[in-house]
């Protein structure tokens, strides 16, 4: 496919210090742009230049914080009419939708959550650290202590007795209406979901407890003696001498997933329980990038000679020194990434090396933006110039950009 590419200059008014300016100006743009990238993108407000920030605070409730652990915490409720006062209060958890809040509090030797003023259950102890709304704001979980004992509290229902549950303790699904935490009898872990234990293993590796966007899946990695194996919704898949951080990821539909794992020295990506081809390393975050439609992926892995290599839906590309900014179009029909190779970088569409640069500039995770198909652009610098460079195919309609003259400046409402 043929692209039309239109490259616009950004002038720029050197003082007196001249080409030492500009070099101290090149060193900031990345980190003034990130901010560019927000206004333009929506979420900066307001007229204001754009180094300063604007806030919106909005009240939720009084709550008089102790400045000790021991000091008295005198609490006046929600109605304003009936004074509260506790020991060894900790600083409150507050609701996604900042209606609600919580914290742990003592009295007579026993603790209990307060939420919107209201006391909940006593117990020998709770865990503040653990306590957690739902996304949805609508429910509270946190860890009780009952002699030896640990269990789960949600929305006031105990779950059952364990020995330990791992921190951070209860998480909810992104739809609010599941639980999952982890817990520990004797030596052996598990996970529980929705109050139903999972097989156990020597370990659950902390941090791995997920669910998909959706919340119809749950995903962790288990430990077996010296092997680990990511486990999903109850299936085990194959033991490997490791797994990958922050993995699996799920498809935008949920229905895949991928994740990577090591034996030996080789890593490589499972993505449906099939294994890629073996790498020094897989670099990348997100390790894993699904397109839009869930049946592409892609990620970025380094050969043992040391060169970063694209791979999409199974097939390598070319070597670079270094590729960053893994992305699919709209539709899911191109894939772009930004490339270096010695001192140039450039964009890579559908494997096609297009003008090299001196930087290509902006969030790392969207160096490159598509509009469409057929339609992206993308921030770069030449010599002394900065670059807005759109790319699109012949009968694709242009679009509307901001003047390249105001892109680190005040942005007009239209603009933004």
């Amino acid at each position: 496919m043929k692209w039309i590419g239109r490259a616009s200059e950004k002038s720029l008014r050197m003082g007196s210090a001249g080409k030492e300016a500009w070099h101290m100006f090149k060193q900031r743009v990345v980190l003034c742009l990130g901010l560019f990238l927000a206004c333009m993108s929506g979420f900066a407000s307001g007229d204001g230049p754009s180094g300063e920030w604007n806030t919106t605070e909005t009240f939720v409730r009084k709550i008089d914080l102790p400045s000790h652990k021991d000091r008295e915490f005198s609490n006046r409720g929600l109605d304003g009419t009936e004074e509260r006062s506790y020991m060894g209060a900790n600083p409150p958890a507050v609701s996604p939708d900042r209606k609600s809040a919580a914290f742990g509090a003592g009295r007579g030797g026993k603790r209990f959550i307060v939420i919107d003023g209201k006391e909940q259950k006593e117990y020998d102890d709770v865990l503040p650290q653990t306590l957690a709304f739902s996304p949805d704001s609508s429910r509270v979980g946190y860890v009780a202590v009952r002699g030896s004992q640990r269990f789960v509290v949600v929305d006031g229902q105990e779950g059952k007795e364990y020995h330990t549950i791992m921190k951070p303790g209860p998480l909810f699904s992104p739809d609010s209406r599941r639980v999952a935490y982890t817990a520990r009898v004797g030596n052996r872990w598990f996970v529980v979901v929705d109050g139903k234990e999972q097989k156990q293993y020597d370990e659950i590796l902390a941090g791995t407890l997920e669910f998909s966007h959706d919340g119809t899946r749950v995903a962790y990695t288990g430990e077996v003696g010296s092997k680990r194996m990511v486990v999903v919704d109850g299936e085990e898949g194959k033991a490997y001498d490791a797994i990958a951080a922050s993995t699996p990821v799920f498809s935008p539909d949920c229905s895949r997933f991928a994740y990577g794992a090591r034996i030996g020295d080789g890593w490589f990506m499972v993505v449906g329980g099939k294994e890629g081809k073996r790498y020094q390393a897989l670099r990348g975050h997100p390790i894993a990038l699904f397109s839009d439609d869930s049946k592409r992926v892609a990620y970025t892995a380094e050969t043992a000679t040391k060169q970063v290599v694209a791979v999409v839906d199974g097939k390598e590309g070319k070597g670079y020194d270094d590729i960053v900014g893994l992305t699919f179009s709209p539709g899911s029909r191109r894939i772009a990434y930004v490339a270096r190779e010695g001192a140039k970088q450039f964009v890579v569409v559908d494997d096609k090396e297009e003008k090299g640069y001196d930087a290509i500039v902006g969030d790392r995770q969207a160096l490159v933006v598509f509009d469409s198909d057929d339609s992206f652009y993308y921030l770069a610098l030449k010599g002394e110039g900065l670059y807005i460079i759109e790319m699109r195919t012949p009968g694709a309609p242009p679009k509307k950009r901001i003047q390249p003259g105001r892109m680190l400046g005040q942005l007009t409402r239209e603009e933004r």
